[in-house]
């Protein structure tokens, strides 16, 4: 990273044949890796992706070698050319945490600043600033942090805030042999989030890629800030499951704006990514898989 120079890794069990996948995927997810880093980026894109949208994915990390109870945002950011990045925000500490759940929000003046980021990045590659603002986080909005979000993006004409989480009881059966199709939705009556299924049964490829009955992940539209259909953010989310360039697997579980998350962290937690400086700090995703 300090070098500027993207790297593919190999650890010594997946070379001496120990690594718990079989050896023709550790085969094509080192090809897809090694494809996206040597083409700086963009190895497919999607049509289903909106122009003129900008998407980030928004959590939290834990900086080693600092105060315990200090954490750091950052954010994912995809445009619909097939280009992502990541951004650093400022560090947050408990204060805006909550106690109850263990998960961190952003101040209102915290949420402005990484907006008001995200936006200018989004402008150095298009020139404009967006028409629609789509953010996805693993935590509820709070007021303060909303607050911030859209003061940071004043003069976007359209917002959507999103909340998507991994785990949900529910579970549907098909009157087939076979699981409930990739796509599906379930919309229970007086609830203000829905289920959608990013893993199930794939007619394409006539099956179901992992063992075990698929659940849902969880879905859930800000009350107040929402200005885009359930099919469409639905969409949106199948789009980006099958974004992972880190893995030849059909897709993912979760979209990439909040399922790549961890991966990232654990670089930007590192001692030495802590201290640099905006203008040496690598964007683009392929540095950090």
């Amino acid at each position: 990273m300090l070098n500027q120079t993207p790297t593919q890794l190999i650890g010594p069990k997946t070379l001496r044949g120990e690594n718990v996948q079989p050896r023709r995927e550790v085969a094509w997810n080192l090809a897809v890796g090694l494809l996206y880093k040597a083409r700086r980026g963009r190895p497919w894109k999607l049509t289903e992706l909106k122009s003129n949208t900008c998407y980030a994915g928004i959590s939290f990390y834990d900086e080693r070698g600092t105060d315990p109870e200090t954490r750091a945002s950052i954010a994912q950011v995809f445009i619909e050319t097939g280009e992502n990045f990541v951004i650093r925000g400022d560090p947050v500490t408990d204060i805006a945490s909550d106690k109850s759940t263990g998960r961190t929000h952003l101040s209102a003046d915290d949420a402005e600043r990484l907006i008001e980021t995200i936006l200018e990045r989004y402008g150095d590659r298009r020139d404009e600033r967006p028409d629609r603002l789509v953010i996805h986080k693993s935590s509820n909005f709070w007021d303060e942090e909303t607050a911030g979000f859209i003061s940071g993006s004043d003069g976007v004409r359209r917002r959507d805030f999103i909340t998507i989480r991994e785990q949900h009881p529910i579970r549907l059966f098909s009157n087939t042999q076979y699981p409930p199709l990739r796509g599906t939705v379930a919309l229970p009556p007086g609830r203000e989030e829905y289920y959608i299924y990013t893993k199930g049964f794939v007619p394409e490829i006539s099956a179901h890629a992992d063992s075990g009955t698929p659940n849902p992940i969880i879905v859930r539209p800000h009350e107040d800030v929402s200005s885009t259909s359930y099919r469409e953010i639905c969409e949106e989310i199948l789009a980006f499951s099958k974004l992972d360039w880190n893995s030849s697997d059909f897709c993912k579980k979760l979209p990439v704006t909040v399922g790549i998350a961890d991966a990232v962290s654990d670089i930007l937690a590192e001692p030495m990514a802590q201290e640099l400086h905006d203008g040496a700090f690598p964007y683009h995703y392929y540095y950090y898989m």
